[in-house]
């Protein structure tokens, strides 16, 4: 019969945990108290599920171990917390942590505990100042929930353990040989990545904050319970190392241990870098692991005085965080991937090696698929970054568009050449000063729309914001026939603008809402066929003939629209002072069109070469997939916008 003594270790499949755990088997029996869910309990521990949320939940377990363990218990070591990176207020900080800790005490009134350790935190403190290293008695500080549940805990504790002697540990940041801190395993990746934003810190990088390495933690609570008996009913520990190491020198560190060279920070004002933390989060959604209160407490730092950790537990810490730091950049080096893995970073970020590849079989393992499509959506959103600056051009291109009706004069135009005046007669069209002006309206209405869906593209939350910007375009296209612009200039100034509109929306920049399977097919040849039809050799001939439709009927419609008085035409005559090709573009078939039929023309010239100028060699062999062929998309949607 193992006459060891029984430890409780609540939250003991965590990463503190269970290292706990397996250093206190080896001394003590060892229950852990966790969820009924994955992670387990490493296998030195019985399992004991349990939610601290409810009371019948902990009257059961408490059962369980009066059942199979006695009523005595040499210690409890309370790690099981509620926690988010978001700063903000959640009812589990107290319905977990405080109330937990409640439930806990009030459980442990019919058991003979001699000692209930809480892990807690040395941020339940305010800041210290450089150079005066803080003690228990420093004042607390609940700013933040985290931090307040926290304080509140220990409050509770106080009041309610009656004769139950409590220890509050107090630890730094805790890390290990392979990192495992969220704050420093990102400000190492930042680097290894050479990340801009690696380069800037909102406060002062010359504050810092203590680190504790696990073992050192660990032993740090295997004394408190060995000690247990020489230890005042009711004691506050802090645990740290003594050495606290400012945010510039880490980051001189990591950088030589990285790619051994300097690393320069720059501070800039919490105000700008706010800003810029919204933008990042909202708009570009590059990273949400920053938040607004990480800059808000950027300057708070913290030196440890241990004195009372060496007096009552005779530790003190082996380990220090500057000469852990090569063993975890060497850890990175060796297995990128795996390091980001072990420390919940984005891996895509740094290998294609899963984009890449080809599924050899369509019976993939279901993790491996997962694995895939999530590296998919990683490529799409760097290259989704990476192409940002379409969409500030197209912001400029609605801000021109915007202005244009002021710079050719769309409002209030009077003077009209008589070729202009001519075609309104003959057509029975809208007066040209009503036709301008509606024009300028439509440039005007179209210029905002375009900055307005732009400025939504930047975001990958709207990923219909590009397809609606080439919709605009499209009407720009048509517009200037609709309305019979009485401008040349902005009939150009329209087809310039809206061309360059659906080129920076979806044609230079991926095609918004392409399938994975067409991007990963890398075949280039249809079924049943011998060649890929969409090589630009076979693709170069009909672009340079679209070019050349595009110009000549462009003059064409100038022709019909007024804008000039003649057309030339070497080959064919015509009749009534007409050559062939005027009297073909008046003919009563010309003018059963409701629009300028050579600018109809012109528009169809300009999607054909725009789509032969875009479109892969893969989108024959990958055209059964969604959203593959983008230059079809963009045909149909064209029809649509002129015929409705």
């Amino acid at each position: 019969m193992d006459e060891r003594e029984v430890v409780i270790v609540t939250g003991s499949a965590g990463f503190i945990g269970s290292s706990v755990v397996e250093m206190l088997a080896k001394s003590y029996r060892v229950i852990g108290f966790d969820r009924d869910m994955p992670p387990h309990p490493p296998a030195q521990a019985e399992c004991i599920c349990i939610d601290l949320t409810s009371n019948a939940s902990v009257h059961a377990a408490f059962e369980r171990v009066k059942l199979a363990y006695g009523t005595k218990i040499a210690s409890v070591v309370h790690l099981a917390a509620y926690f988010d990176l978001s700063g903000e207020t959640d009812p589990k900080y107290d319905t977990v942590t405080v109330e937990g800790t409640e439930r806990l005490l009030k459980a442990f009134k019919d058991f003979q505990l001699e000692q209930f350790i809480f892990v807690s935190t040395m941020l339940v403190h305010e800041p210290g100042r450089r150079g005066e290293p803080i003690t228990e008695n420093w004042p607390l500080d609940p700013k933040l929930p985290y931090r307040a549940s926290k304080v509140r805990t220990e409050a509770a504790i106080a009041e309610q353990r009656g004769s139950i002697p409590a220890v509050m540990l107090r630890p730094a940041g805790v890390y290990d040989d392979m990192c495992h801190s969220a704050f420093l395993s990102r400000q190492i990746a930042r680097i290894y990545e050479r990340q801009l934003v690696g380069h800037v810190y909102p406060g002062d990088p010359d504050t810092g904050q203590p680190y504790l390495h696990l073992k050192d933690l660990t032993r740090a609570i295997a004394a408190t319970i060995e000690r247990r008996a020489t230890l005042p009913p009711e004691a506050p520990i802090l645990l740290g190392e003594t050495t606290t190491f400012t945010f510039a020198q880490l980051q001189e560190q990591i950088a030589r241990l990285v790619h051994g060279d300097d690393w320069n920070t720059v501070s800039l004002p919490k105000p700008l870098v706010q800003t810029g933390l919204w933008i990042e989060n909202n708009i570009l959604e590059e990273d949400d692991f920053i938040q607004p209160w990480m800059v808000d407490t950027s300057d708070d730092h913290y030196e440890l005085d241990i004195s009372r950790a060496k007096d009552l537990l005779g530790w003190r810490p082996r380990q220090r965080v500057d000469k852990t730091l090569p063993k975890m950049v060497e850890a990175l080096k060796r297995d990128p991937v795996g390091w980001y893995h072990a420390n919940g970073l984005n891996a895509a970020r740094i290998t294609e090696k899963a984009i890449e590849a080809k599924p050899e079989e369509p019976s993939q393992e279901p993790a491996a698929q997962h694995e895939m499509m999530h590296a998919h959506q990683v490529s799409m959103a760097n290259i989704h970054f990476d192409m940002l600056w379409v969409h500030f051009l197209n912001m400029l291109l609605g801000l021109w568009l915007l202005t244009s009706p002021f710079v050719f004069g769309g409002f209030g135009q009077s003077d009209f050449s008589e070729a202009v005046l001519a075609v309104t007669r003959e057509r029975n069209l809208w007066d040209p000063a009503l036709r301008s002006s509606m024009m300028a309206w439509s440039d005007l209405a179209s210029g905002a729309l375009i900055m307005l869906f732009a400025g939504l593209s930047l975001s990958r939350q709207f990923r219909w914001a590009p397809w609606a910007t080439t919709a605009v375009g499209i009407w720009l296209l048509f517009a200037p026939l609709l309305f019979w612009a009485p401008s040349a200039a902005s009939y150009a100034n329209d087809t310039l603008i809206g061309a360059l509109a659906i080129t920076f929306a979806i044609l230079v920049p991926m095609m918004p809402g392409m399938s994975m399977a067409a991007m990963m097919d890398d075949s280039d040849m249809p079924a049943g066929w011998s060649y890929s039809p969409s090589t630009y050799l076979q693709r170069l001939p009909i672009i340079a003939l679209g070019a050349i439709g595009f110009v000549l009927s462009r003059i064409l419609a100038a022709y019909q629209m007024g804008h000039i008085e003649a057309v030339w035409e070497p080959f064919f005559s015509g009749m009534n002072d007409l050559n062939g090709t005027e009297q073909i573009i008046t003919s009563d078939v010309s003018k059963a069109w409701p629009v300028a039929d050579g600018g109809l023309g012109a528009t169809t010239y300009m999607f054909e070469v725009l789509m032969r100028l875009r479109c892969s060699m893969r989108r024959s062999a990958a055209s059964f997939a969604p959203y593959s062929s983008g230059c079809d998309q963009i045909a149909t949607m064209s029809a649509w916008v002129f015929f409705g």
